[in-house]
């Protein structure tokens, strides 16, 4: 992934990892950066293995059962205030 280094993908991605950010929106310095992320792409410097597993980790399965489980953890300490 090459993605600017603002707002929420920089929670998710991990520099060097899952891929790269680019800081300037300049076209000379984004052309750069794009250059040197498809060298790293072409010389294997990303894991697709662990590319693939952070990814499932913001699966829609992965959230609804987190929040589900949020959910039921907050209404059973609510239960248990009240009774």
């Amino acid at each position: 992934v090459l993605s600017h280094k603002s707002g929420g993908p920089t929670e998710i991605i991990r520099e060097g990892t899952d891929g790269m950010f680019f800081e300037n929106l300049n076209l000379e310095q984004f052309v750069d950066k794009v250059k040197q992320f498809d060298k790293n792409v072409r010389g294997g410097k990303f894991n697709v293995q662990k590319m693939k597993t952070r990814a499932a980790t913001f699966s829609k399965e992965k959230f609804m059962k987190d929040f589900k489980d949020f959910v039921a953890k907050q209404w059973e300490m609510h239960n248990a205030r009240t009774s």
